[in-house]
């Protein structure tokens, strides 16, 4: 991802940055509209089967007032990691949120930073809170962070099992988590915004408009997918079932075979002429994601067509989102609020 682009999407995500506030170990709940029912006819839903629909509502919960959230990863409903732009963690238990740890400190930590985490189960965690920096989490307590490659910035990460992480960084070298150390891999495309692995042989990563497949040994010859927008985000949920989001409100989907067309779901408003910026996407199951933009907005595929945007509950962009089921997902904003649809 350009540079510039970069600094204009955390600058809609988050607001103007992290802010002030201290993190909070209690969490205070309130409800929020449901979850829309309205939905609009798609070609890019690329799925087998039939999905569940979302039920429930989503309900916000503060994880750290005044904090801009980054990143997240739920393997479970009773676990979730969060990260914000000023290098802390959050652990969420089921029903609330602990308060920050630091895990990166000094210059290089600043409003507005990058942050990534991806979470195989509530032992074992892939934190990079500030540039080429990783650290591990136990289910106790973090690793002290290790510096993966040199000086680029990492920009993506997907772990799969404790003994497969993968990570790139803005150079488009690709490095490999095997358990103990962290391994050079063959390189990636350009500088990726997001990567999604479903096992060790499976990956798909984005850059601007083109994407490219992990077989295992090596990255695909990048491909060019859209034709407007750039892809910020991706979320795999099985190698037959990849959906990836753009800077105009639209995605494309993989079926195992071949991309769909290109389709604006999140269409251009009087702040957003070209569309919403869909920041973050999470798919599980068959057929089942939640999209997430800077609008504070949700979107919803299930039964075979995404939902119109309807607001998580707040009224701030919103950063991320992991979903574990169709019934349970959760979502982050850059005022630090958390938003759960069970």
């Amino acid at each position: 991802m350009p540079a510039t682009l970069a600094v204009a999407v955390l600058a809609a995500a988050c607001g103007g940055g992290g802010g002030g506030g201290a993190a909070t170990s209690g969490s205070t709940t309130r409800p929020t509209a449901a979850t829309t029912t309205t939905t609009t006819t798609t070609a890019a839903t690329a799925t087998t089967g039939t999905p569940a629909a979302a039920t429930g509502a989503w309900s916000g919960t503060t994880v750290a007032a005044g904090r801009a959230m980054a990143a997240l990863s739920c393997p479970s409903p009773t676990f979730c990691m969060a990260l914000d732009d000023m290098g802390r963690a959050y652990a969420y238990d089921g029903a609330s949120w602990s308060a920050g740890q630091t895990l990166a400190t000094g210059a290089a930590v600043a409003s507005g930073n990058k942050a990534f985490v991806s979470c195989v189960s509530a032992t074992f965690c892939v934190a990079v809170p500030v540039g080429s920096q990783a650290n591990v989490w136990n289910g106790t307590t973090w690793s002290p962070g290790t510096t993966i490659g040199g000086v680029e910035k990492l920009q993506a990460l997907s772990c799969v099992t404790v003994r497969f992480c993968m990570t790139i960084d803005e150079a488009g070298d690709s490095y490999v988590f095997n358990g103990t150390s962290w391994v050079r891999a063959a390189p990636a495309l350009g500088s990726p915004s997001a990567v999604s692995c479903t096992s060790p042989a499976f990956c798909v990563a984005v850059e601007e408009s083109d994407v490219t497949f992990w077989n295992g040994d090596v990255w695909s010859s990048p491909v060019q997918q859209d034709g407007g927008g750039e892809f910020l985000s991706v979320s795999c949920a099985s190698p037959s079932f990849c959906v990836a989001g753009d800077t105009e409100g639209a995605v494309v989907a993989w079926n195992g075979t071949t991309w769909s067309p290109v389709q604006t779901i999140d269409s251009a408003t009087a702040t957003a002429p070209t569309g919403n910026l869909l920041v973050a996407v999470s798919c599980v199951g068959g057929a089942f994601c939640v999209a997430v933009d800077t609008a504070g907005d949700v979107l919803t595929l299930a039964q075979g067509a995404w939902s119109s945007p309807t607001p998580a509950g707040g009224t701030t962009a919103l950063t991320a989102v992991s979903c574990v089921s169709a019934t349970f997902c959760v979502a982050l904003d850059a005022s630090g609020e958390a938003y759960t649809l069970r």
